[in-house]
């Protein structure tokens, strides 16, 4: 039928034949170059539009239009790109260049697609391609199908996206054309992601960048990292997924394609925000916000906006993101976006939720959010709106309005536990406002289970309906039934509190037989949620009712296989399920005791557990936090040398001393007749006591470290489970230290450590000084070692402590990193300033250094809670290897050794930092 159709190319009269053969080249350099490398693609547009400027022949015009329309769409400029590539296609038919008209509409595909009027480009690609397979044009066949492909793939249509991605690769193949068949391969490989084929994906991603790297296909390895980071974040693999994006991001900013750059900062700062780096996060969502804008691109815009309100409320700026939710709204009221106006709205609702300004107006976006929800057939969504609703519903006094709705999404939420759980939650605190507390006791005892039951729930989830985590409420709750009870509420306190401590902790070890199961729906059930939400985004219909069954099965499967989990592993579930306290005589020895610390409003709760017996304290604490802060404040002043003037040494000394007796007086006297026979006392302390030294505590004759061997912990779980790896013997002990000019004593504190340890018998001692404190190699002595001391500069991060770091020889060694470690040492110590410091998440969970070597199967860790003066140090770590080489446990040792060392400086900025924490 098309039997007629030629190249073109000489079909017309020429003027010049040169400028035409001219003409030519250029445009073929911005056909291969476009999407490659852009800013080639922009010098031969600029001659070839030069070339025109001076020619009347209309080939050459049209060749121009063509190259524009190639730079504009790269630019950004999608309608411009849209009308000069029509332009020129228009132009080439009527000349009679009818193969070369059709090729020119192919760019046409992408612009039609972020126009949104994807039928109209998949329809003119279908008949691109009949033509190039009936005139025998392979090359264009493939590019074709290639095409087709993305945008089957940009529609969620998956099976078809496969079938011409696998048809383009076999060409490309046969053509030898090694680019674009790698490109074939990575677009196979995001369908295979988004089709839960995990593994088939990340095989098909490392063939691709490997054969990029064999062709020098260079270009290409950008969006290669930027998909795979995608893969690695939905999979939990933080580490690798920050790298490939990160990856992503420099070469999309070294080549300057727009839209590249976009997503590829888009993506990043979705991880960011995951991980909360929040800064990071912002910077980027602003510079989408930024370029979208001058762009005039609606629909992105708007999201990039909602993303960047997330970011703003995490970091507690309310007026910034409700600025940035208003911009939104009126960008999706443009789009005719139905979705994008129910999520701001249901935004903006739960920001008036979180700031304690809900009334009826954030009840009716939620309950409008809801509705819209509801016909798209987003019922997840629609359950979480109706949560929201019921919330502001009772903030704003209507009791009644508010419970109805609470007890039909419990009702109702069966394949929702989270949202379950939080109306039950919400249910408790209703009832325990009424001075109902056997039922607020048993809504909020309900709320934990269902916490429990699905605690390992995809992080980030959509679904997640509120900013911040509202978990700790039903867990605070049962603290306040407790104290209302009759009977013995130092037991009920301590049970609800050691609930709240041990949560966390069960969440980052709950593992077993199921694990692996566990990850892959996990993973699987991530992507098809991010799957519906990209739909969604482009405003696009809902789930059809295959979609809907497909993820239901997941749900159901992954709740099977947590249940499963949860029932076969943790021996010490008893405790954690409210138990331990009643066997806790057994588990503690003579001698040893327990004080745990819980804030509740202006109130501190001090717990003690010892063999003897068990009490409860409740001490006044409205300005603890101030006083912490400024003893804190007076620890800080010493950093700068001023504790080096011997002439205010009496009075800095008197003044810290008056200041730790009055925090004696509030923290420890009213505990102190129950812990006085404990030679030992494990600490546990409140959000408020965080990074206190307890050991400088005084009485107004001594130190508490002269009456008590401390021990700060997570929870009294966690001490009892470390204590007796914590007495494995001694055989291998590796010594790392990294020096610098502010560490001047490093070699020397290793030189005294090993020759303590070395005097005790150890039978091995190994050293990694400077450039041999690589990552690698402690990291394998984190596998092997009873004993690591590290000796380098520690950096804690206070706004995400999950990327503290300690800075090894080859760069730094984070949180993550000694997390993913596994470990069976019997103590490592952190002789590095600021490595004990931590944050609470959720108000449970310690973050920092500390907690990672803990999870990564540390018994002991000993750790310094400000930045510390190298030579006293020395003396101190000498002093206690020498005791513990000579078979006195941790918290003793440290204790003697602290001891000696106030004897000769008596101001605790020299001895006090460090502690020992299980």
């Amino acid at each position: 039928m098309h039997a007629e159709l030629t190249d073109g190319r000489h079909a017309a009269p020429a003027e010049p034949a040169q400028v035409r053969a001219e003409a030519w080249a250029l445009k073929d350099t911005c056909v291969e170059t476009w999407a490659s490398q852009p800013s080639a693609c922009a010098v031969a547009a600029e001659r070839l539009a030069h070339l025109a400027e001076g020619s009347q022949d209309l080939l050459v015009h049209a060749l121009r239009d063509w190259t524009q329309g190639l730079t504009r769409l790269w630019q950004g400029d999608v309608a411009a790109a849209q009308e000069c590539l029509q332009r020129a296609s228009t132009a080439l038919d009527g000349m009679g260049f009818i193969r070369e008209s059709v090729k020119a509409q192919l760019p046409q595909l992408a612009a039609l697609s972020m126009l949104g009027r994807h039928e109209e480009a998949r329809s003119l690609a279908t008949a691109a391609l009949q033509v190039f397979l009936e005139v025998g044009d392979a090359v264009s066949a493939a590019k074709t199908e290639l095409n087709l492909g993305s945008m089957h793939l940009r529609q969620d249509q998956y099976e078809p996206a496969a079938m011409y991605y696998r048809r383009a690769a076999a060409r490309f193949a046969r053509l030898r054309d090694h680019k674009h068949s790698v490109m074939a391969d990575t677009g196979l490989a995001i369908v295979l992601t988004w089709q839960a084929c995990f593994s088939d994906a990340l095989a098909m991603y490392e063939r691709a960048e490997k054969r990029a790297l064999q062709h020098g296909l260079h270009a290409l390895l950008g969006p290669i990292a930027l998909a795979r980071g995608q893969l690695e974040l939905n999979r939990e693999r933080y580490g690798s997924a920050l790298k490939h994006l990160q990856a992503a991001l420099q070469d999309a900013e070294r080549t300057g394609a727009r839209e590249q750059l976009n997503e590829a900062r888009r993506v990043l700062a979705d991880a960011y925000l995951l991980l909360r780096l929040l800064p990071e996060a912002q910077t980027l969502y602003t510079q989408v916000v930024d370029d979208r804008r001058a762009q005039g691109v609606g629909i992105e815009l708007a999201w990039a906006l909602t993303w960047r309100a997330d970011a703003a409320v995490l970091q507690g700026r309310p007026a910034a993101a409700l600025a940035d939710l208003i911009e939104a709204r009126a960008a999706f009221a443009a789009q005719s976006n139905p979705i994008g106006l129910a999520l701001v709205d249901l935004r903006r609702a739960q920001l008036l939720l979180r700031t304690g300004e809900a009334d009826a107006t954030a009840a009716g976006l939620a309950a409008d959010s809801r509705q819209v929800f509801e016909s798209a057939g987003v019922r997840p969504w629609a359950l979480g709106a109706q949560l929201v609703e019921a919330l502001a519903l009772h903030q704003h006094g209507e009791h009644a309005a508010a419970g109805a709705l609470l007890k039909r999404l419990r009702a109702e939420a069966a394949e929702a536990p989270e949202l379950a759980a939080r109306a039950e939650s919400a249910l408790g605190a209703a009832a325990f406002a009424a001075g109902q507390w056997d039922e607020a006791d048993a809504h909020w005892q309900s709320a934990i289970n269902l916490f429990e039951a699905q605690r390992a729930q995809v992080p980030g989830d959509e679904l997640q309906v509120s900013y911040g985590s509202d978990r700790q409420a039903a867990y605070i709750g049962r603290v306040r039934v407790a104290l209302r009870l009759p009977g013995d509420a130092a037991r009920r306190v301590f049970d609800a509190v050691e609930r709240i401590r041990t949560q966390a902790s069960r969440r980052a070890t709950a593992g077993g037989p199921a694990t692996d199961e566990l990850l892959d729906l996990r993973q699987q059930l991530a992507w098809q949620q991010q799957a519906l939400m990209q739909s969604l985004m482009q405003g696009r219909a809902g789930p059809d009712a295959s979609q809907l069954r497909a993820m239901e099965s997941l749900e159901r499967r992954l709740r099977e296989v947590q249940r499963r989990a949860q029932a076969g592993g943790d021996p010490q579930s008893a405790w954690a399920a409210g138990e331990w306290p009643g066997a806790s005589a057994a588990h503690l020895e003579r001698g040893e005791g327990i004080v745990s610390y819980m804030q509740l409003d202006d109130e501190l709760l001090c717990c003690t557990w010892t063999s003897d017996g068990h009490e409860l304290q409740r001490v006044p604490a409205a300005d603890l936090a101030d006083r912490i802060e400024q003893l804190r404040f007076q620890l800080s002043s010493l950093q700068h040398g001023l504790a080096l003037r011997p002439a205010h040494a009496e009075q800095l000394l008197d003044r810290i001393r008056k200041h730790l007796q009055r925090l004696h007086q509030t923290l420890w006297q009213p505990i102190a007749a129950s812990l006085a026979g404990c030679k030992r006392v494990v600490v546990l302390p409140a959000v408020a006591l965080e990074n206190l030294p307890f050991a400088a505590l005084h009485d107004g004759e001594a130190w508490l470290i002269e009456r008590h061997a401390l021990v700060i912990g997570s929870s009294a779980r966690d001490y009892l489970e470390s204590r007796a790896h914590a007495r494995a013997s001694l055989r291998r002990a590796a010594l790392a230290g990294v020096s610098s000019p502010q560490l001047g004593e490093i070699r020397g504190e290793l030189d005294a450590v090993s020759a303590a340890l070395g005097d005790g018998g150890a039978t091995e001692i190994h050293a990694l000084i400077d450039a041999q404190a690589t990552r690698a190699a402690l990291l394998a002595e984190f596998r092997q070692a009873d004993v690591l001391h590290l000796a380098c500069h520690g950096h804690f991060r206070s706004d995400n402590p999950a990327f503290s770091a300690l800075h090894v020889a080859d760069g730094a060694l984070t949180v993550h990193d000694i997390e993913s470690a596994s470990s069976s040492a019997r103590l490592v110590t952190l002789s590095a300033c600021e490595s004990g410091r931590a944050r609470r998440a959720g108000g449970s969970e310690r973050l920092g250094l500390v907690r990672a070597l803990r999870r990564a199967g540390v018994a002991q860790v000993v750790a310094s809670d400000w930045p510390v003066d190298d030579a006293r140090t020395a003396q101190l770590m000498s002093a206690f290897y020498r005791a513990l080489a000579q078979g006195i446990a941790e918290p003793e040792a440290l204790q003697q050794a602290q001891r000696a060392l106030a004897g000769q400086h008596p101001h605790p900025f020299w001895w006090a930092a460090f502690a020992v924490h299980a």
